[in-house]
């Protein structure tokens, strides 16, 4: 890919993002029930995050835009479970969990700087905090991975949604797996800084050692696997509303492709 490559990315993402507001906007919101109204929300924000991503890669902050990417995978498996998937129990665990992990964190703070805690946290807050933490705290205790989901980790949520889409369709689809095990796993490998991401920047010899900036095409995949996890999200919950803008999706997932095979997300 080339800076012809970025520009198009930028370009088709921006309509990708026009498109999705447009439809999240006209959908009326009364009659949704709670997982649907919290499926709702983790679009919205992933519409800011895509647009951020976007921000990044025009200035070639490439590793940047790559953890965002990942947060944008993160929230697209779990809107897509959340709207679909998850049982009412889970979806209250969900809303009820922040209290356990609020207090919680907070907890490991007070022991290891009291004085920072308290300027945080008043005595009246922290009592308060701590009988919402009291009143789920049995629910959540012996949990493991993501405490508020029976699915704990990312890769399973995603398994679900996929049976889900394959059970409607009678066809296998594996389009959220996918999203989770390429799109979220690298961009993890940038948030954590890790060797096979810092590596291959550095140039140069042992006496002469440069760290060498991204270039356009790298910035171009980052926002290309950004939007592919958007598109890949508003066709699934599209599709579940009715497919009012299934054409338009399509006809936009068309110009957005062109001559960029987004097989590389």
């Amino acid at each position: 890919m080339s800076s012809r490559a970025l520009e198009h990315q930028v370009q088709q993402g921006a309509l990708f993002r026009e498109l999705a507001w447009k439809a999240l906007k006209e959908e009326p919101t009364g009659h949704f029930r709670l997982n649907e109204v919290i499926a709702f929300a983790l679009l919205a924000q992933l519409l800011e995050t895509h647009e951020a991503i976007e921000l990044l890669v025009k200035k070639l902050l490439v590793n940047d835009a790559w953890s965002l990417v990942r947060t944008s995978a993160e929230c697209a498996v779990n809107c897509a479970y959340m709207f679909r998937v998850a049982a009412d129990s889970t979806v209250q665990d969900f809303v009820d969990y922040s209290h356990y992990k609020i207090f919680a964190e907070s907890q490991r703070l007070k022991a290891i700087d009291p004085d920072v805690f308290r300027s945080i946290f008043s005595q009246e807050e922290e009592q308060t905090r701590r009988k919402l933490f009291e009143s789920v705290r049995a629910r959540f205790e012996k949990r493991r991975g993501d405490k508020w989901c029976i699915d704990d980790r990312l890769y399973k949520r995603a398994i679900e949604v996929d049976n889900f889409i394959s059970n409607k369709w009678n066809v296998e689809r594996h389009n959220f797996l996918l999203i989770a095990q390429t799109v979220w796993t690298w961009g993890s490998a940038h948030t954590h800084a890790a060797v096979e991401v810092v590596m291959p920047r550095l140039t140069g010899s042992k006496e002469k050692m440069f760290f060498r900036s991204y270039a356009d095409e790298e910035a171009a995949e980052a926002l290309l696997s950004g939007t592919f996890t958007l598109y890949m999200l508003l066709s699934f919950i599209d599709d579940e509303l009715g497919g009012k803008n299934a054409k338009a999706i399509q006809m936009r997932c068309a110009e957005w492709r062109g001559p960029i095979n987004f097989a590389h997300a």
